[in-house]
C-alpha cells in the first residue's frame, strides 16, 4: 500500500499465532489499564473502569493506608498499589520516557501545538481496526467483534479502551506536530522533493478500503460490498466521499473522504502491478473495480480525482515547502529533534539509580 505509515516511537508488536496475539494485545491493553478484575466480581465494567480513574487521578500518597484491593483476606494498600507499581513496570525507564515526553509539550505548549481530537480518535480506532484484522475472525465473525469479546472476558469495553489508549496516541500526535514544526526545510531539501514530484505527472487519488483480515470468508463478504459500492458510484447514487467516510476502514483517510493526496508518476510505477493497471487505466473523475492486494487483507476502490503535468520548481516551491512541513516525522527526526530539545533543558532527576531500578 503506497499510504503513509505512521511513524511511532513503539512498534506494536507482531506475531504469527493470531490467537496468541490477541491474547498478549489483550493482556498489554489489562497492564496498560491497571485493573485487577477478577477481584472485582460485583462491579460493572464502567464502575470499575471509573473506581481506577478516581484512583489514579488522587494523589499518589494522599491516604497510603487506604485499602484498594483483598485478596483471600490479604489487603493491598493504595502505597502498596504504587510500589509494586513502580517496582514491575520500573523507575528509572518509566521516569526517563515521561522527561522525554514532557521536553515536547513544553515545547507544544510554547508553539501553540495542538491535535484535533478527531484525529486521535481515528487514530486509535485504525490502530484497534488494523489489530482486529490481523486476527481474522473465527467461524467467520467480524473481527472487531472477536476483539471486543476478548476485551469483555477482561472485564473492559471498547470505548473505555478506546479512551485510554487516546491518553497515549495524544501526546505521540503533539510530539509528531513539534518535530515537523522545528523541522528545517532548505533548498537542497526541496529540490530533491521537486524531483520525486512535480518534475514528472502527478495523480492524485482517493480510496475506500473494505478490510476482511486473514479470514477467507469475510474476503468473500469484503469483495462483494466493494463490488456493491462501485455501483453504487458509478450510478450516481451517493459521493464518494461519503461513502469513504461512512464506510471505509482506513480510518485517516476516511475523514478526508478517501483523500490520499498525490502519488507521483515514479511512486506509481513501484506499487503493486493490480494497483498500478487499476490507477492508469481511469481517467479523471472514474472509479475502479475492486482490487485485491493488500497483504493486511483489504479490498480497495480507487478514484482519480486529479492528474497534474509536469511543472517547474519556483512555480511550486511553497506548496512543496508546506507538504515537507506536514511530512510525517521518521523516528531518526524524532530522535535528532529529541537531542535539540534536551540541549537547552534543565533536567534534574533525584532519587533514582540508574543502575538498578526497574529490576
Amino acid at each position: 500500500m503506497f499510504l503513509s505509515k505512521d511513524n511511532l516511537m513503539f512498534k506494536s508488536m507482531k506475531s504469527s499465532d493470531r490467537q496468541s496475539n490477541l491474547a498478549i494485545y489483550c493482556a498489554l491493553i489489562v497492564l496498560s489499564l491497571l485493573t485487577l478484575p477478577s477481584c472485582q466480581p460485583l462491579q460493572t465494567v464502567s464502575e470499575a473502569q471509573e473506581e481506577k480513574r478516581d484512583l489514579l487521578s488522587e494523589s499518589p500518597w494522599a491516604e497510603p493506608d487506604a485499602v484498594v484491593a483483598e485478596v483471600n483476606g490479604k489487603t493491598i494498600t493504595q502505597a502498596d498499589y504504587y510500589r509494586l507499581v513502580m517496582k514491575k513496570y520500573g523507575t528509572w525507564t518509566v521516569l526517563s520516557g515521561i522527561v522525554k515526553e514532557e521536553l515536547f509539550l513544553q515545547k507544544a505548549n510554547e508553539l501553540g501545538i495542538t491535535v484535533d481530537e478527531n484525529i486521535v480518535k481515528a487514530r486509535v480506532r485504525d490502530r484497534l481496526l488494523k489489530e482486529a484484522q490481523l486476527l481474522g475472525g473465527s467461524n467467520g465473525e467480524d473481527p472487531m467483534k472477536e476483539l471486543e469479546k476478548l476485551f469483555k472476558e477482561q472485564r473492559l469495553n471498547l470505548q473505555e479502551v478506546e479512551r485510554d489508549m487516546a491518553e497515549t496516541v495524544r501526546p505521540q500526535l503533539l510530539i509528531g506536530e513539534v518535530v515537523k514544526h522545528l523541522r528545517v526545510i532548505d533548498d537542497k531539501l526541496l529540490r530533491e522533493a521537486y524531483q520525486q514530484t512535480y518534475a514528472g505527472r502527478q495523480y492524485r487519488l482517493s480510496h475506500i478500503a473494505y478490510g476482511y483480515g486473514k479470514d477467507p470468508s469475510r474476503r468473500v463478504e469484503a469483495f462483494e460490498r466493494a463490488v456493491h459500492s462501485v455501483g453504487r458510484l458509478r450510478s450516481d447514487k451517493i459521493e464518494f466521499a461519503t461513502l469513504a467516510k461512512n464506510e471505509s476502514e482506513d480510518g485517516l483517510t476516511a475523514l478526508r473522504g478517501g483523500d490520499m493526496g498525490f502519488l507521483p508518476r515514479d511512486q506509481l510505477e513501484k506499487q503493486h502491478p493490480k494497483v498500478k493497471e487499476a490507477i492508469l487505466k481511469l481517467k479523471v473523475g472514474e472509479i475502479s473495480d475492486p482490487v485485491d492486494f493488500d497483504p493486511q487483507g483489504s479490498i480497495h476502490i480507487f478514484k482519480l480525482t486529479e492528474v497534474l503535468d509536469p511543472k517547474n520548481f519556483d512555480e511550486v516551491r511553497e506548496e512543496l515547502e508546506k507538504q515537507l512541513r506536514s511530512r510525517e516525522p521518521t523516528l531518526e527526526e524524532i530522535q535528532a529533534t529529541l537531542k535539540q530539545l534536551e540541549v537547552g533543558a534543565k533536567v534534574k532527576v533525584f532519587g533514582f539509580n540508574r543502575g538498578t531500578a526497574g529490576s
